[in-house]
């Protein structure tokens, strides 16, 4: 993003984020979904992958990236105190 600045205009109601934190807001409503309780035992008992707002949190609070974009300090909020640092 840095690399390719933009004038890219914002929607209304967006314009108090930077692109970074628009990123992490794309990739947090990706994974949206709205399912019954039933379904969700089903997807966590029998599915290898977990529910999106897992997938989001789970990301996300590893992610320095994230604490940085929005401000985080270590243990507030979705940030870990300690990450696991997989890549």
């Amino acid at each position: 993003m840095q690399a390719h600045p933009t004038d890219d205009k914002k929607l209304p109601g967006l314009t108090k984020y930077s692109l970074e934190q628009m990123f992490f807001l794309n990739y947090g409503r990706m994974w949206c979904s709205k399912m019954t309780d039933k379904y969700a035992t089903n997807i966590v008992l029998g599915d290898t992958h977990l529910p999106g707002e897992f997938r989001v949190l789970g990301s996300t609070s590893n992610f320095p990236e994230f604490d940085r974009v929005f401000g985080c300090k270590p243990g507030q909020g979705n940030s870990r105190l300690n990450k696991c640092i997989v890549w």
